[in-house]
């Protein structure tokens, strides 16, 4: 029911006592996950530390936000193995999964946030699953993670980040795969052009469209956006295309700007760094922010 998400008081005494009882044990690993993000969440290391939009100047923040790139897939690891071990367990009980973590729809759902911010290579999820149900991968969560001590985090900073490139057509919401081929589904929104469709009522992915993408679609999309040199946020076009996925309709200009900044890190090489605050300072300004202190003297 998400408690095992909640990280608002430091022991679950309730989940802790149930868990003690043998009819309940199943859900240790759910409380072991929350247990991950307890000990990680002032780790920064695992945080990402470029802001999602740039500023009216071209520059960009750089400050603690979201989790990191590679710590989100360090999480889909351990969330996607659960799921594939509660079914291995329910199969043995002769009983249908307790629980699920993670659908298909919320797979996709997944790498279409990650690609179009630029956070990871082409489908990083759906490989994981793959791994984890075709192929049999599992990422045990370690037992006891180490805590890491609260602490403050240093003052945000504005660096350089759009470049000549940045508001090119074809750098934001609109696909130039379909524009080529003559085929781009184009909307005109106060003189602005997109692609991705008219949009709906609210961000969606498409279930049964989801199931065949899973049954049929799987490792042929694999294939296609595999290797670095794929920008991720191809991935969102190739959704929008596949009519997997259906933006909200009033959001086709902020999706735009997502993407511009996704297309600027790909080009800029910046995902690997994107945990590391000193690393992108100097990578965009050419040299640690005038005045800042380094991460760790700061906290």
């Amino acid at each position: 029911h998400g408690c095992h998400l909640c990280c608002r008081v430091q022991n679950d005494s309730s989940m802790e006592n149930m868990l003690a009882e043998e009819e309940f044990a199943y859900m240790k690993p759910l409380n072991q996950f929350r247990a991950v993000l307890l000990a990680n969440h002032y780790d920064p290391y695992k945080r990402n530390w470029i802001a999602r939009t740039i500023n009216d100047d071209g520059t960009i923040t750089i400050s603690p936000v979201a989790y990191s790139p590679e710590y989100c897939i360090e999480l889909i690891k351990y969330a996607l193995t659960i799921d594939a071990e509660e079914i291995e367990a329910a199969e043995a009980l002769g009983i249908s999964p307790r629980f699920q973590l993670l659908s298909e729809m919320e797979i996709l759902a997944i790498d279409y946030q990650l690609n179009r911010y630029g956070y990871a290579r082409a489908f990083v999820a759906c490989r994981l699953y793959r791994d984890i149900f075709h192929n049999g991968a599992r990422y045990p969560m370690p037992e006891k993670p180490e805590v890491f001590p609260k602490r403050g985090f240093p003052e945000p900073v504005d660096v350089p980040f759009a470049d000549e490139e940045y508001n090119d057509p074809f750098s934001g919401l609109r696909d130039l795969e379909s524009g080529v081929a003559d085929c781009e589904h184009v909307i005109n929104k106060g003189g602005v052009l997109y692609s991705g469709g008219s949009g709906g009522d609210f961000f969606s992915v498409d279930e049964e469209a989801a199931a065949l993408f899973f049954d049929f679609e799987l490792d042929y999309a694999l294939d296609k956006f595999n290797g670095s040199v794929v920008a991720p946020t191809a991935v969102v076009h190739y959704l929008h295309r596949m009519g997997i996925v259906q933006i909200y309709r009033g959001s086709h200009s902020q999706v735009d700007k997502m993407l511009r900044v996704a297309n600027q890190v790909h080009r800029k090489g910046l995902r690997p760094i994107l945990h590391d605050r000193e690393a992108l300072v100097f990578a965009l300004s050419g040299e640690a922010a005038a005045g800042q202190m380094t991460l760790f003297n700061a906290c």
